[in-house]
């Protein structure tokens, strides 16, 4: 038997989730077709291919170790993870949608797909790739150490572990005014907005910022970004008021566009990275926005 009290589905006459589920389908499905059309090396003219070789002395086999580790990391983690949350969104997009979730999974797809970025940008010199591989990990094992999955007494130790293997790379830590690691080379940790907001700028959107913040006001149970989602109406018969769930087209078009534009975006930087025909994952990623923006509905 039902619970009377539970939330009721949002019920749509126009449909617009059915068809944006299918398409975040197909962008999941290009990916993979993409992915598997090359081996696992680099193109022989790319930025991958050049930092595999460059020999840097005494340097070069933890440099190349490290690389390879900092590609791993995006593709085999971050991209992937992308992928299996951008299959959840698609299945969380449907003609009876409750008003939250989705934006819980968009927010995590945005995210994965910045850090890819991130550690994936043919723009980034080695050195700096190579900080950032490193800022990454130091950021891996400090919220390791506050989940209880690492003692906090060995926490000291793993960053001098991680300072020394840098080190060996030939990238010098960096520490604030307290003495505290915060990042290595010339670059610093980096907030999760802001890292999205460069990712977005990246990908040439002006508002990458404002989108991951959106997400976020729900994930955070910000009342402004909760309240966003209800519609305040009269109590018939009463002077009372009381909220009704309001889910827009636009809000669940939005969430579809976002999540595919930065799933693919990550898939496009990898594959610029390898010399991977990025340019194929660009033009097939604005068809998709086109479409997704075209979509019309009937009431």
């Amino acid at each position: 038997m039902s619970d009377p009290d539970a939330p009721k589905p949002i019920i749509r006459t126009a449909d617009i989730a059915t068809p944006l589920s299918g398409m975040i389908t197909s962008a999941i499905q290009f990916s993979y077709e993409h992915r598997t059309r090359f081996g696992d090396d680099p193109a022989a003219d790319s930025r991958a291919h050049l930092e595999f070789t460059t020999d840097t002395g005494s340097f070069s086999a933890h440099r190349r170790r490290d690389i390879e580790a900092a590609h791993e990391s995006a593709a085999g983690i971050y991209i992937l993870s992308a992928a299996y949350l951008l299959t959840g969104l698609a299945r969380l997009l449907y003609s009876e949608m409750q008003l939250f979730a989705y934006q819980v999974v968009a927010r995590s797809v945005v995210e994965c797909a910045a850090k890819a970025w991130w550690l994936d940008d043919a723009e980034a010199s080695m050195d700096e790739r190579l900080a950032r591989f490193y800022i990454d990990r130091l950021h891996n094992i400090e919220e390791m150490a506050g989940a209880e999955r690492l003692p906090k007494a060995e926490l000291a130790t793993k960053r001098e572990e991680l300072v020394k293997r840098a080190a060996r790379s030939g990238i010098d830590p960096k520490f604030d005014k307290n003495n505290k690691l915060i990042g290595f080379g010339g670059t610093v940790k980096i907030g999760s907005t802001r890292l999205a907001g460069r990712f977005f700028t990246a990908l040439g959107y002006e508002d990458g910022d404002l989108w991951y913040r959106r997400f976020s006001a729900v994930v955070h149970a910000t009342p402004y970004g909760l309240l966003d989602y209800y519609q305040m109406t009269d109590v018939p018969g009463s002077e009372l008021k009381e909220l009704r769930p309001s889910l827009s087209i636009e809000e669940v078009r939005l969430a579809a566009i976002v999540s595919t534009q930065a799933y693919l975006g990550a898939v496009e930087f990898d594959s610029r990275h390898f010399g991977w025909e990025s340019e194929r994952v660009v033009e097939y990623r604005q068809q998709l926005l086109e479409q997704m923006v075209s979509l019309t509905f009937e009431v």
